[in-house]
């Protein structure tokens, strides 16, 4: 026992006075802005990992390999080129909980508000060994209730047509909105139905909120089924 303490400090000594050879720099690759990129589509599932590792991996990370700095700051990281490398990482190995726990990091920079799926990537990194997932995991803030789920798509509603009110609005706008809306309403409609207050054979049906005179979402159980 301490014969093995003895060597790692001697190790570790020499690491830093620079008498033993530093580990092999990791490869680079360029940001990237768009998923179509051909240089990026042509990866390889390792070389996605790599780039994923140097954009969103943390320096506290025991699992962070070798070679490879880290980016200690959130503020810090390339967002965009974070997530689309740690995304099709993810997709070529769904097993590693240091890739899980970058492509939840990446997206929880690139989409400040929404915390559900960095909170799913970091609970699977987290049960897979991943030490900084659980620290990330445990900053996250408390999962909402139902209750206020449901008021927030209320207010959603509410500032919705308050704002059709006080001006006419853009198509983008009017798309933006009710890709929004339908997003919320699925979520409080699935959380609906895991807690027992509805189920998917329920027939009961009821009218949608008006997004504008053109628009009008259908809704069955809280699950939007069309619009016209």
């Amino acid at each position: 026992m301490g014969i093995a303490i003895v060597g790692r400090i001697a190790a570790a000594t020499l690491l830093t006075f620079g008498f033993a050879s530093a580990a092999p720099a990791a490869a680079q690759y360029p940001p990237v802005s768009e998923y179509s990129d051909p240089a990026y589509q042509a990866l390889s599932g390792e070389q996605l990992i790599t780039a994923c590792d140097q954009y969103a991996s943390h320096p506290l990370d025991p699992l962070k390999p070798d070679g490879v700095d880290g980016v200690a700051r959130d503020s810090d990281i390339d967002a965009l080129s974070a997530y689309l490398y740690c995304a099709r990482a993810f997709q070529a190995d769904q097993n590693n909980p240091r890739i899980m726990f970058q492509w939840g990091r990446a997206n929880q920079v690139l989409n400040t508000r929404l915390v559900s799926q960095p909170r799913q990537m970091y609970r699977l990194a987290y049960r897979g060994g991943s030490e900084i997932a659980g620290v990330y995991l445990a900053r996250l803030p408390p999962e909402k209730t139902f209750a206020e789920l449901e008021a927030d798509v209320q207010a959603s509603i509410a500032r919705m047509r308050g704002q059709q009110r006080s001006r006419p609005m853009t198509g983008a706008e009017r798309d933006a909105m009710l890709i929004g809306s339908i997003v919320t309403i699925g979520s409080v409609a699935l959380l609906r139905i895991l807690s027992g207050e509805s189920s998917w054979g329920d027939s009961e049906c009821s009218g949608g909120h008006m997004i504008d005179v053109n628009t009008h979402e259908v809704l069955c159980n809280g699950l939007v089924v069309g619009s016209y």
